[in-house]
């Protein structure tokens, strides 16, 4: 995962927007055993990784083990 990245060069203004009001960029799935949710969006096609402490984004790659599905749907 991405974590040293600066927020500000992650994503983009809207889905960062998202994030910071509450709000989320659409909701692709979650992982019960992972404790985290895949969102992706709609404007960049940023993929954005929730856990329990944070949102990142993330490559694809980075979490294709656990949403493997998703990525390729």
């Amino acid at each position: 995962m991405n974590q040293v990245t600066p927020w500000e060069s992650q994503g983009c203004k809207v889905c960062r927007r998202q994030w910071e009001a509450g709000e989320r960029p659409r909701f692709i799935g979650e992982s019960i055993p992972d404790r985290s949710e895949l969102y992706r969006c709609d404007v960049c096609g940023t993929w954005w990784l929730m856990t329990e402490r944070y949102a990142v984004a993330v490559a694809p790659d980075d979490v294709r083990e656990v949403y493997g599905e998703y990525l390729d749907a």
